[in-house]
C-alpha cells in the first residue's frame, strides 16, 4: 500500500500486429514484503505458547521471559564454561502450507572470569550476537514486532558467529556475523501475498548477512550501557523489501546502523530496558530503483520495564513498547521504459521520484507477560497480551492474548 499511495509505475507492452499498446501497472505489484499476513498470528502465538516461560539456568524457579531455551553454564576446574540454546520452529499450517520443524540451537564458551568468550550456532544469531540489557528474546529482533537493532533481525534464522572480551574494568567488545539465506518459496519471515505460489519459487534464493561490533559498559554497579555499529547487506532487497524483477535491486543495498541502549537494576525486582536504533540504506548504483542523496533513513526504538516477585518470590511481568523499523526521510528514483509521446507513440526513458518520508503516524507495538512457577518449581502459568497502538497493516492483528499452564500429575 505504501507503493501504491505515491503512485509509481512500471510499463508493459503488448505487441498488436505492426503497433504496441502500453499497460501502466502499479509498482507495488512486482514488489514483496516482510508481511506475516495470516501466518502472523499463527508463528507469534506458537512461538509464544511453546517456550517464553523457561526457567533460568540458575535454577532460581523464577519466571523467564526468553523463548530460547538455555541448558545453564557447565564450568570446569579451571573457570571456563560451557552453555547451550536452543528452539523447534516452524511446524504450523500457514499461506505456503506446513513449514518443517527446524531446530535452532548454538553453543557459548566462556573463559574464567569472562575474560574472552565466543559462540556459534544456527537460527537465532540476533539473539546470540545482540541479546542482553533486558532485550531477551527473539521477537525484540524482528523487524515487524520489536524495535531493537532489526538490522540483526533481517540476516537471523541461519549460521551465525560471535566473539568477545574484556578490555578494561567494566569494558568489554564483541563482534559477531549472522546470515539468513533461504529460497523465496520457503521465507521463515512470512508469506507472499497476491503472488501465486510458483512466481514465487521461480525467484532467485535470497540472502542478507550482518556485522556487528559492539561496546558494552558496567557505568555503575546498576547501570549497564552498550553501543554497537551494524552492517547489513541484502543480495537483492531493500530492508526486508524485494522485486519480481531483478533489475530493480540490481547488486543490493547496504544499511549502516547505530544502536545505543541500557539497562538499569533499580532494586526490589525493578528494571529498566531501552534500545534505539537509526539506520542509513544505499541501492546499488546499476540497480532501476536508486537512493540518493544520503540515502533512507530508518529508526526504530524500545523500551520496557520488568518486575521481578510481583505476587509471588517466584513470579515476573515484563512490560514494553517497542515502534518497529520506519523509514523516516529518503527518496528513490525508478527508471523504467514507458510511452513518453501518446500522439508519435514513442518510448524513451522516464524518472519518476520516490518521496519515502511516511504520512503516517509510527506503529507502536504495546506487550505484556507474566509468569510465574508453582508447585515449587514443577509446574508453570503464563499470560500474555499483545496490541497495536496506532495500526497501519489489516493484515497484523491489533489484539492477540493468549495463556499457558504446566501442571505436574
Amino acid at each position: 500500500t505504501t507503493w501504491e499511495t505515491k503512485g509509481t509505475y512500471f510499463s508493459a507492452f503488448e505487441t498488436l500486429d505492426s503497433n504496441q499498446r502500453d499497460f501502466l501497472i502499479p509498482l507495488s505489484s512486482r514488489l514483496i514484503g516482510t508481511t506475516k499476513a495470516g501466518e502472523y498470528f499463527q508463528d507469534y502465538i506458537y512461538t509464544q505458547l511453546t517456550n517464553w516461560i523457561a526457567t533460568p539456568a540458575s535454577g532460581s524457579g523464577i519466571a523467564a521471559f526468553s523463548d530460547v531455551q538455555s541448558s545453564g553454564a557447565v564450568g570446569d576446574a579451571d573457570g571456563w564454561r560451557v552453555s547451550m540454546t536452543g528452539r523447534l520452529s516452524g511446524g504450523f499450517k500457514g499461506g505456503n502450507g506446513y513449514r518443517p520443524l527446524r531446530l535452532k540451537s548454538g553453543v557459548s564458551i566462556a573463559a574464567p572470569d569472562n575474560r574472552f568468550a565466543f559462540g556459534f550456532g544456527r537460527g537465532d544469531g540476533a539473539l546470540a550476537i545482540g541479546g542482553g540489557t533486558g532485550f531477551d528474546r527473539t521477537a525484540d529482533f524482528d523487524p515487524i514486532s520489536g524495535g531493537t537493532n532489526p538490522l540483526l533481525g533481517f540476516a537471523s534464522g541461519d549460521v551465525h558467529f560471535s566473539a568477545g572480551a574484556k578490555i578494561a574494568s567494566g569494558l568489554t567488545v564483541s563482534g559477531g556475523v549472522t546470515r539468513n539465506g533461504f529460497s523465496s518459496g520457503d521465507d521463515d519471515r512470512g508469506s507472499v501475498q497476491d503472488i501465486p505460489a510458483d512466481v514465487v519459487r521461480n525467484l532467485q534464493n535470497q540472502s542478507a548477512e550482518a556485522f556487528n561490533l559492539r561496546l558494552d559498559y558496567a557505568a555503575l554497579n546498576w547501570l549497564d550501557v552498550s553501543a554497537s555499529y551494524t552492517r547489513l547487506d541484502e543480495s537483492d532487497g531493500l530492508l526486508g523489501v524485494r522485486s519480481l524483477d531483478t533489475g530493480d535491486l540490481a547488486g543490493g543495498t547496504k544499511t549502516n546502523g547505530l544502536t545505543v541502549g541500557a539497562h538499569a537494576i533499580l532494586g526490589s525486582g525493578f528494571s529498566l530496558f531501552g534500545s534505539g536504533t537509526l539506520t542509513r540504506s544505499r541501492t546499488g548504483s546499476n540497480a532501476a530503483l536508486v537512493t540518493r542523496g544520503s540515502g533512507l533513513t530508518s529508526s526504530s526504538f524500545q523500551i520496557g520495564v520488568a518486575k521481578q516477585g510481583l505476587l509471588s518470590r517466584s513470579d515476573k511481568i515484563r512490560l514494553s513498547v517497542a515502534s518497529p523499523l520506519q523509514v523516516t526521510s529518503g527518496v528513490l528514483e525508478f527508471k523504467s521504459i514507458a510511452v513518453i509521446d501518446r500522439e508519435t507513440g514513442q518510448t524513451g526513458i522516464v524518472t519518476q521520484r520516490i518521496d519515502l518520508a511516511p504520512a503516517k503516524k509510527r506503529r507502536l507495538v504495546v506487550e505484556g507477560l507474566y509468569g510465574s512457577s508453582i508447585f515449587d518449581g514443577a509446574g508453570e502459568i503464563a499470560l500474555f497480551g499483545r496490541g497495536e497502538l496506532h495500526a497501519t497493516d489489516r493484515n497484523i492483528p491489533a489484539l492477540v492474548v493468549g495463556g499457558q499452564a504446566r501442571i505436574p500429575f
